[in-house]
């Protein structure tokens, strides 16, 4: 803070010395000089005043700012306490980038353990239906065979003509071409 107003008070020292300088000059016809130098002491002076109103306000501002961090602005300058704090929001956001990611990617493998769950769900569901459609077909063979009826195969097809002769077996109907 006090670099600011040593900076401030130099600015200000040479704008004083710009000023006596425009004041000296003799107004002869053909000479700019004097003009300006007027007219940048009209253009710079507001904006000397403004900087220094803004460094004065910062002053309490600053000392309310470093009670509340628990540091004396006597011990740590404006630049030292503002590069600790730039340095520490830089680290907030990297850690809170991280954690943001870790909690995107955690998400992520829960998605896909449930997905994982579900098709072994299916798959399993799956099985048992193929389990169960097989003890089905084993009891109608053996009920086939217990009846006297036709044996269908495994993969459920018959020949027509094995079908005809069967019919034909059953009816007592068989020809002697047979």
């Amino acid at each position: 803070m006090a670099q600011y107003k040593v900076e401030l008070s130099e600015l200000e020292k040479a704008y004083g010395i710009v000023g006596r300088a425009s004041e000296s000059q003799s107004a002869h016809p053909g000479d700019h000089v004097k003009a300006k130098f007027e007219q940048f002491s009209a253009e710079f002076r507001p904006s000397i005043d403004a900087l220094k109103m803004r460094v004065d306000a910062l002053d309490p501002k600053f000392a309310t700012f470093c009670e509340f961090f628990g540091t004396d602005t006597k011990e740590m300058p404006l630049e030292e306490f503002l590069t600790l704090l730039y340095n520490f929001v830089l680290a907030f956001d990297t850690a809170k980038q991280k954690q943001e990611k870790a909690q995107a990617e955690a998400e992520r493998q829960t998605r896909i353990e449930a997905r994982r769950k579900a098709a072994e769900q299916v798959k399993s569901s799956m099985l048992d239906t193929a389990v169960l459609i097989q003890e089905i077909r084993q009891k109608r063979q053996q009920k086939n065979v217990n009846s006297g009826q036709i044996q269908v195969t495994a993969a459920g097809k018959k020949t027509t003509a094995e079908l005809h002769d069967a019919v034909r077996t059953r009816r007592g109907t068989r020809t002697s071409r047979d």
